[in-house]
Order: C-alpha cells, then structure tokens, then sequence
C-alpha cells in the first residue's frame, strides 16, 4: 500500500468514525457496564446497557455494507480489522453474554476494548496528519469512470522485474480482450497508479465494461471456490505419498472441469455481447480464444492470491453533453459495479498452485498482441 491509498484509508476510516461514533457508543457501553457491577438488579442500568447494545449491533449493520471485502482486506493490513468490522460487535457480545452473571469481567473486558480501538484510532489521527504534512495527497477516484486494481503477491513472478512485466502484459491482454467483447474494440487501459510490496496495478477502463469483467471474476470465484474440495483432497494425497497415477487422475479431473467450465462462461459471454455479429466468424474464434484464456490466466492467479477490485464513483451530477439516457445508464451500470465489488473475495492460497500446474502449458506462452 502506498502513502496516497494509506492516507485515503485513514481518512475513509476516520469519516467512517465520525458518522457513525462507535468510540463513543462503546465508551458508553463501558460506563453502563461499570455501573451495573455496582447495581447488578438495577433495572434502569439493565435497560441502559441493553439500549447502547442495539444501537452499536444497528451501526455495526450499517457501517459493514459499505465495507466491500477489498476494503476489508486493506483495513486488516494496518490492523483495524478488529475495530471496524463486525468483529468490534462480535467482541462486545461475546464479553457481556459470557459474563452476563458477572457484569464486572464483562466492565473489564470491553474497557480493554475501549482503550485499544482508541490507541488505534489516536495513530489514525496522526498518521493523517503527518502524511497530509509530508504533502501526500488524497487518491481520488475519478467521477463517472470505473477502475480495476489487480494485487499481485510477489510470489506469482518470484520477485523478478522481467517477469513482473511479462504480467502487466497478461493484464493488457486480459482487459483488452474484455473491452473488445463489449464495446467491439480494444479501447486502451489507462495506469492509474502503480505501488511496490505486493505491486497494486490500478488502472481506468471503460464504464460499460467494469460489469462484464466484474461478473466474471465472480463467476469465476465461484468455479474456483467449488474446486477446492478436489484440490484439498489432492493436496492430502500428496502429504500421504499418493501414487503419481492417481494424483494425474486429480489433475486431469480439475483440468477438464475447470476448461469445460471456462468454455461454456466463454460461449455465454460471446452469446451476450456480439451475438449480432455475424460477418466475422474468424474474428468471433479469436475472440473466443482470447476470453477463455483470459479466465485461465485470471483463476491461475487467484490460486496464487491475486486479487482484484472494482471501483466506481458516481458523478456528482449529469455531465454536459449528457442525456437522461445516458445518465440512467451510468447510473445502472454503477449499481452493477457497487453490487459486484462485494462479492470479490477471495481465498487465501493453500497448498500446491495446481491449476498453474496443469494449465502451465498454455499460461507460460506469451500473450498475442491485441
């Protein structure tokens, strides 16, 4: 994560906090809790804490559907998992209902609570403002377009710089190809920003396109979250010195259901988007081509733990030039990106890449020119 997307989540968080005052309902719940230690059959106090309780469960509500599972994931890697997400009201719950004869531990355990959500909330604060110190900038989305972010662990190119590149030409390729399905050519990807670590790659695409290519990462989650099952009963084989016949027996198995899969998506996607083209079978093959290895080098991927977001910030008004038409369009086509970016999670990598395995053959060719 770079300094500009790391000050634009402090400030993300400390909005979220400002709108939705959790530090406040929770120091509340605590002072409800210390004086129901002194009172335990005082009903008022048993009432107070009952009333700070629901609040925070209806904010916590709240505040979790504009948590998309990329936002989720960013915030767990500063460490803020455990005080904005449903964890914070996990953690109260099972503090009061596990002492619910005790209202003393339970005093304790959510005044702990109490002190660290602030400590991290304190380094929010400074963080902020030593980064708006230091003139680093705020990320800014741009209005009316859509963007995707692909996070590429290092492992996926063993750290190389020749082969990192070799997947920023996948990742052309693979837009490229999503472009051509939609809009009947390849309009040009624009790098939006680019950051080191596990490289960010965020680039700008085309409005009408974000949605193809959004639902087929989740469809192509879902495939991949449905193998899983065969790919760990492969992976306990080969812990049990399985015979090397029986393992192909697995890989052959996932390879063809995987492919099958992939072509049926593919023929979908055609059928969709350039069914009225009808002049240029030729072409309808190549692109067909095209999309079917674009998912195999996508699913390969997030075995390896890439993973991908989509962005869109709506524009703040119509634009000039634009008409209802048009703006009832980007309008839908943003509700499909905000409906599609919370179902982008993505599992963590276990054991062996076997898709990369058995699909290397192809995966490894370089990418045509597009």
């Amino acid at each position: 994560m770079n300094a500009e997307r790391l000050r634009e989540l402090a400030e993300f968080l400390l909005d979220l906090e400002k709108q939705y005052q959790l530090q406040t309902k929770i120091e509340e719940l605590r002072n409800g809790l210390q004086q129901l230690a002194s009172s335990p059959g005082d009903q008022n106090f048993q009432n107070q804490v009952a009333s700070i309780r629901s609040q925070l469960a209806s904010s916590m509500t709240t505040l979790a559907e504009k948590l998309t599972p990329a936002r989720l994931s960013a915030i767990e890697t500063i460490g803020g998992r455990p005080f904005f997400s449903s964890a914070l009201a996990d953690r109260v719950e099972a503090a009061i209902v596990a002492n619910s004869m005790t209202p003393s531990v339970a005093f304790s355990d959510v005044g702990q609570l109490v002190d660290q959500r602030r400590q991290f909330l304190d380094r929010l604060e400074q963080g902020r403002a030593s980064l708006a110190g230091l003139g680093i900038d705020i990320y800014k989305d741009v209005p009316g377009e859509a963007e995707l972010s692909f996070l590429l662990p290092t492992s996926i190119f063993d750290g190389q710089f020749g082969l990192f590149t070799k997947e920023l030409e996948r990742i052309n390729f693979i837009t490229n190809t999503f472009s051509e399905l939609v809009t009947g050519q390849a309009e040009p990807a624009t790098l939006r920003q680019l950051s080191t670590t596990d490289p960010l790659i965020v680039i700008g695409i085309g409005l009408a396109v974000a949605p193809a290519f959004g639902k087929t990462i989740t469809w192509l989650l879902d495939t991949w979250k449905k193998s899983l099952e065969i790919k760990d009963w492969y992976d306990r084989g080969k812990q049990l010195n399985m015979p090397a016949e029986q393992l192909k027996g697995i890989e052959e198995n996932i390879k063809n259901t995987v492919e099958a899969a992939m072509k049926e998506q593919t023929k979908k996607l055609i059928d969709a988007y350039r069914s009225d083209d009808k002049d240029e079978p030729g072409r309808h093959n190549e692109l067909a081509n095209a999309l079917t290895r674009s998912q195999r080098l996508i699913m390969t991927r997030i075995e390896q733990g890439m993973e991908i977001d989509i962005r869109y910030l709506p524009s703040p008004a119509r634009q000039d030039g634009q008409t209802d038409e048009d703006r009832a369009q980007e309008e839908a086509y943003g509700a499909e990106i905000a409906a599609i970016s919370k179902q982008l999670s993505f599992p963590k990598p276990t054991g062996e890449a076997l898709l990369r395995l058995v699909l290397r053959q192809d995966d490894d060719a370089p990418p045509a020119d597009k």
